[in-house]
């Protein structure tokens, strides 16, 4: 399992564990548009692209690592497309339910939740044929929409 946790109060960046040891970093940029994001000694480059259509994409150098473009128009769901591997990112259905799940086909592969009496943590879980980078890229994703909506709700006032 990967939990992510905040540094500092205030900060929007996040450390990734697994059990008691980092395995990486997300540093979001200014105004959430991207992030650096460290897996081990490998840094990779986060990239949100468009207000609107929210697409995602991580890189290391010029070489594209992964992406997700977005499915449907009402749902918010994600086509990720890793190396060979194609996933369906997919919000948890439910009111009060705040997690995404990660599924090959219809199995369900990975689910990400947010904890804590705040929700201010994020709890992966994976099975083990996911990569270290696809889970952090996703983990990426999901709190960086989580990051919008919270804006967005403190926005609306």
């Amino acid at each position: 399992m990967i939990t992510v946790h905040q540094p500092k109060v205030l900060s929007r960046n996040l450390i990734l564990y697994d059990g008691d040891s980092p395995v990486g970093e997300i540093r979001f940029q200014y105004l959430g548009t991207g992030a650096e994001i460290v897996v081990g000694s490998t840094m990779y480059e986060g990239v949100r692209r468009g207000w609107f259509k929210n697409a995602y994409e991580i890189s290391r150098g010029s070489a594209v690592v992964a992406t997700a473009e977005p499915i449907g128009f009402w749902q918010r769901s994600y086509e990720v497309r890793t190396g060979n591997a194609t996933f369906t990112l997919r919000r948890q259905k439910g009111w009060f339910k705040i997690g995404w799940n990660l599924f090959d086909g219809d199995s369900q592969v990975g689910t990400m939740t947010r904890t804590g009496v705040f929700r201010t943590q994020t709890e992966g879980t994976f099975d083990d044929s996911i990569d270290t980078a696809t889970r952090i890229f996703v983990i990426w994703i999901a709190n960086a929409i989580w990051q919008q909506d919270q804006a967005a709700a403190a926005a609306a006032g």
